[in-house]
């Protein structure tokens, strides 16, 4: 078992409704972006999600965690794994057991919980082995981006002047479009569902951008 992290993370972060639209289109690239695919698609992410938080909620208040790490001791490399192996069997891989579409629709949220994720590997990882780069800037200016994270890596000569590039999107606007086209009823559930993410992803841009300025 591994006993302490030998690793360099790389985190990449975008606005988070932005980056769930991204995720819908990526799944739904050969379909037309029809408002019941979306309401469906979403409805079943926000009721995963809230399974998958409650489940691992209950695993942290009976374990004596709190945050994936222990109450009572410092948090390990060990001690991580070992929650993250205990929510994952108890928790993610009976949505996996379900169907392999189910865990692709529920990793459309959890993946933007950046004040999840992001502090729970800052307190097993130093801050000398972690480097931030944002989606947007990444996709404005990646020979920059790249060449400096490969230099940060000590990779830089051995990638020699290899050309750069790098595709992404911005679907940020993917719900504007979907009310152009929605009925009066269609329209409520659309904004429903849309609150209920922003209230899911509320200032976790801001939070990525703040922790990540201590890290450059």
């Amino acid at each position: 078992m591994l006993t302490e992290p030998k690793l360099k993370l790389i985190f990449t972060y975008r606005e988070p409704l932005g980056a769930f639209f991204s995720y819908f289109h990526q799944y739904h690239v050969e379909q037309e972006w029809t408002i019941p695919i979306f309401t469906a698609w979403t409805s079943n992410a926000l009721k995963l999600y809230n399974q998958y938080t409650t489940c691992v909620s209950n695993l942290a208040a009976d374990a004596g965690f709190s945050d994936g790490f222990p109450l009572s001791t410092p948090p390990t490399w060990v001690g991580v794994q070992d929650f993250d192996e205990l929510a994952y069997v108890k928790c993610q891989m009976p949505i996996h057991e379900k169907s392999e579409q189910d865990l692709i629709n529920f990793l459309s949220i959890p993946m933007y919980i950046y004040s999840h994720s992001i502090t729970r590997w800052m307190r097993v990882l130093p801050n000398a082995e972690m480097v931030c780069v944002e989606h947007e800037a990444l996709l404005a200016r990646p020979a920059e981006h790249v060449e400096s994270m490969l230099v940060w890596l000590g990779l830089a000569e051995k990638h020699g002047n290899q050309s750069v590039s790098y595709f992404g999107d911005s679907n940020s606007n993917t719900f504007e479009k979907f009310l152009m086209t929605a009925t009066p009823e269609q329209a409520s559930v659309v904004q429903d569902l849309y609150g209920q993410l922003k209230a899911i992803f509320a200032d976790q841009l801001e939070f990525a951008r703040t922790i990540c300025s201590f890290l450059a």
